[in-house]
């Protein structure tokens, strides 16, 4: 067993709460939980329809509603959380509640979706290895209105780009529908991120499987655990995600077109089929953990084995070595000038006999 291998900390499963932040304060307050530094407002408004679009970022709200239209799908999207007065700004043109804009800025907060008499929310998480291959979720928030989608992100990078670049095409079937189906687009987008994550932990799980095998000798617990902590921050974002998704098939929404609904059970079966993955992973740990714990058994009964062998043999040459020792004057064989010689040949025979009978045995 290495030491190395059990030297670096593990990484924690979970961490802080930083919703302490929120505590003692007014229910519906605005704060926000979250990392990322505050910056000058940009709003980007992406409008299309099957004829034109437009890409634009602004600085106010006021200047981006003047370009807000009836005639074209409106998809409104903030990457920095960390404005409270401007999200707050925005909840109160679009009539958004006060506890969701509180859900919005809650970083901690779990996926999950609620319906108004105005609005559809929902939470979810955008999950990613970064460039030192450590799991990170990004929080992100969807509100569909009639002709508007309402993106926040808490995170300075554009995840959605795949989608506006899609978007931006002419052949795009988005083009022709309505704020509903990008709502799906951006859904269907992050549910097919968790397939990257998956695998990437099937890839690593791939190389310790065959390392227990090829060198059942070292200790791999450490890297074992490192994924396990990664799968159960996925479960905790993908099992509420699944019970969301599920909300929005069951019910009938307004804001959802019946032809479009379609999609979202699509969507739902990725994430079923993803949370039987998730499942069969979590029993392939349990085995590598198992794998692993037998190949530790097996090192430390081989090191007993050889110490008892040892030991064994060292049993009858201590029994020699005691008897020659207790100086006794009726000892013949200590006046005798060759006694000593004698005595250690004696032992060393004996030696040798009871390795060449272990062996024998396949003691050795």
């Amino acid at each position: 067993m290495k030491i190395k291998d059990l030297s670096r900390p593990l990484k924690k499963i979970g961490k802080r709460f930083s919703t302490l932040k929120k505590i003692g304060q007014a229910p519906g307050s605005l704060i926000y939980t979250g990392k990322s530094p505050l910056k000058p407002p940009e709003i980007e408004l992406l409008q299309y329809n099957t004829e034109q679009l437009s890409r634009n970022i602004f600085r106010s709200v006021e200047s981006m509603l003047k370009q807000v239209n009836e005639k074209y799908v409106n998809w409104i999207h903030l990457n920095n959380l960390n404005n409270t007065a401007l999200i707050d700004e925005i909840g109160t043109i679009f009539k958004i509640h006060v506890l969701t804009l509180e859900d919005i800025l809650n970083t901690d907060h779990l996926p999950k979706v609620e319906e108004s008499d105005d609005y559809l929310f929902l939470t979810l998480k955008h999950i990613q290895f970064d460039e030192s291959g450590e799991l990170t979720e990004t929080h992100i928030s969807l509100i569909l209105c009639d002709n508007v989608l309402l993106t926040f992100a808490d995170s300075e990078d554009d995840i959605f780009n795949i989608i506006k670049t899609r978007i931006e095409s002419d052949k795009s079937r988005a083009r022709a529908k309505k704020a509903d189906y990008l709502f799906y687009l951006l859904m269907d987008n992050l549910v097919d991120n968790y397939y990257l994550v998956f695998d990437k932990l099937y890839e690593r799980l791939e190389k310790i499987d065959i390392k227990l095998i090829e060198t059942p000798g070292n200790n791999y617990i450490n890297e074992i655990h490192q994924i396990k902590n990664d799968l159960v921050l996925v479960r905790k974002s993908l099992f509420p995600l699944e019970k969301a998704v599920g909300v929005i098939i069951k019910d009938e929404f307004d804001l959802i077109d019946d032809e479009d609904e379609i999609f979202f059970k699509d969507v739902n079966d990725h994430i079923i089929q993803l949370v039987q993955t998730h499942d069969s992973y979590r029993d392939f740990i349990t085995s590598l953990i198992e794998i692993n714990s037998s190949n530790m058994n097996n090192v430390l009964n081989r090191t007993m084995k050889i110490l008892t062998v040892i030991a064994t043999i060292f049993i009858p040459l201590t029994f020699v070595a005691g008897i020659y020792g207790m100086n006794f004057k009726n000892m013949p064989e200590l006046s005798w000038r060759y006694g000593y010689f004698m005595v250690l040949g004696l032992m060393f025979l004996i030696a040798i006999g009871m390795f060449f009978y272990m062996k024998r045995k396949k003691f050795l």
